[in-house]
């Protein structure tokens, strides 16, 4: 079921906009490769992923025991700096304002965790998988002692420990990690890898609740999140 503040949030901003309310929330206008199966590039994030991204994420929450502190549709406080930085969003909005401003909520996604996390390079549903596991991970990077996390880390794992690629293990995707995935595309299908890419996710969160026992209270939330996840790729939601 929808949350009725996301409910909300579009109605509003249908009332804003007009007939061109999703001007910036795109329909799914793919581009094609060929392959030995059709394969789907979207340049920007498909208004119907948004959509369920949103669905999943809820509205404002600052629970303690969440590292990302206050957090608004998705977005942490740190990222809506960030957006700030990068000029993406106005410097008077604060957290609890993105409940009223849709439009930055879609630049933040379309432009953070979709377009800078190379997710208009990767097919879907791998692209769909990627891309939600950047807004609820973060892209990815290396902690203060070394150690790969977030999204990156899941990808690159999979790409270096299943299909042994000589790629820097760095928690980033970017231009070799794209170029050893598009390797592995030539005789793998992008559902198997999506499914495998999954697997792997549903594997981090259950060790990151076994290393910090804190974090328990957040795994039916994150297995459900995967569950709908792993559905939409499927293809079994319209």
């Amino acid at each position: 079921m929808s949350d009725p503040i996301l409910n909300l949030l579009f109605t509003q901003y249908l009332e804003i906009r007009g007939k061109d309310a999703f001007e910036k929330f795109p329909d799914e206008t793919p581009s094609t490769t060929p392959s030995n199966e059709t394969r789907l590039y979207y340049t920007d994030v498909p208004a119907t992923w948004h959509r369920h991204i949103l669905n999943y994420e809820g509205g404002y929450v600052n629970h303690p025991a969440d590292k990302g502190g206050e957090t608004n549709l998705g977005i942490t406080i740190g990222t809506l700096n960030k957006a700030k930085a990068r000029g993406l969003v106005p410097s008077h909005i604060s957290i609890k304002d993105l409940s009223k401003h849709p439009e930055y909520v879609y630049t933040i996604y379309n432009v953070m965790y979709y377009k800078d996390c190379l997710c208009d390079k990767i097919p879907a549903m791998l692209s769909f998988a990627f891309h939600d596991s950047c807004v609820n991970h973060g892209r990815g990077g290396k902690t203060a002692k070394g150690t790969p996390i977030g999204a990156g880390m899941l990808l690159q794992d999979l790409l270096i420990n299943k299909y042994k690629k000589n790629i820097t293990f760095d928690g980033v995707v970017g231009a070799k990690s794209i170029e050893a995935l598009n390797e592995v595309l030539q005789t793998n299908s992008s559902e198997k890898l999506t499914k495998e890419f999954n697997d792997r996710r549903e594997l981090y969160f259950k060790r990151i609740v076994e290393n910090n026992p804190s974090q328990q209270v957040f795994i039916n939330g994150w297995l459900n999140r995967l569950k709908k996840v792993r559905t939409m790729c499927e293809g079994r939601v319209v």
